[in-house]
């Protein structure tokens, strides 16, 4: 792989891991991901580790489809997949915690659980899917990891089932999904040239209360804790995009969640949250 794509790789990771930090300690919903010499094995949760990795990994999968949708970006393959591959990179380098080792690879249990759920199966109407299998995109997040930086993660060949064959392409994997994105993305970034206006609003939010009892104590919970407010905000010191996207938390009646081009909005469900929550709390038992 030539140096420059190299270089522009981690430039990019450099760009995306500025945003968990700053949503981790403007939310105050834990510091296990914070990235402080002061976050200790202590300090870390490993419900909060789960739930927040998993609802990141979602969030940031969705912000993938509006920005394709914004920027008018091409996809040369399937757009689920270029969403998964950026909501990977948004998780990388972004701190420690207690489930998986960091937020990225916390997500990616958290597609492995969804497969072992259904026992290992897949139905018919899976296939038609324009999602991968929730075991590949459990694999395919280990790979990007992995190739990011072989050295570093190469207990993931023996510890989570990565096949040597498939490590040997996985740089490769990531160098191309990390130049990708970051060659599209030159011209959304703040920087010193490009400042953001004291009120960009390129991101909005509403969280809107609970409709059912099912999902009262989560909605009471997001609300609470400001799970999205630092998010959204990190979003508009780091991000000017040529047209608004509004965030939206609510009841769906279905565990989900989804960007609409018609309305320019990514909507956060509460019973999914719900789920990542229990899940949470079985992973820590």
């Amino acid at each position: 792989m030539e140096r420059p794509v190299i270089v522009n790789a981690c430039r990019l990771m450099r760009r995306l891991s500025r945003f968990l930090p700053a949503l981790v300690v403007a939310a105050s919903i834990g510091t296990a991901f914070a990235q402080s010499d002061a976050a200790t094995e202590e300090e870390s949760d490993p419900v909060t580790d789960y739930f927040v990795g998993n609802l990141l990994f979602v969030f940031y999968h969705e912000l993938g489809h509006g920005l394709i949708h914004k920027l008018d970006l091409p996809v040369l393959g399937r757009e689920e997949d270029a969403a998964d591959q950026l909501a990977t990179l948004m998780l990388m380098d972004a701190g420690t915690d207690s489930v998986g080792g960091e937020p990225v690879l916390t997500a990616a249990l958290g597609w492995l659980d969804s497969w072992k759920k259904r026992d290992g199966e897949a139905e018919e109407s899976d296939y038609w899917d324009e999602h991968s299998l929730d075991l590949q995109r459990y694999a395919n997040i280990v790979c990007l990891v992995y190739g990011s930086d072989p050295d570093s993660y190469k207990n993931l060949v023996a510890e989570w089932d990565l096949p040597a064959d498939r490590a040997e392409r996985c740089p490769n994997d990531f160098y191309s999904a990390a130049a990708s994105w970051n060659s599209v993305m030159d011209g959304v970034w703040v920087t010193e040239e490009q400042p953001a206006p004291a009120d960009n609003r390129s991101f909005t939010l509403e969280v809107e209360p609970a409709q059912s009892e099912e999902t009262r104590e989560i909605a009471h919970y997001v609300a609470e804790q400001q799970v999205f407010e630092g998010l959204i905000e990190s979003m508009n010191q780091n991000m000017i995009l040529p047209a608004q996207i509004k965030v939206v938390a609510r009841d769906c009646g279905e565990e989900n969640a989804y960007y609409d081009p018609e309305t320019s909005e990514i909507t956060m469900c509460y019973e999914w949250l719900a789920t990542f929550m229990a899940d949470a709390e079985k992973q820590a038992e």
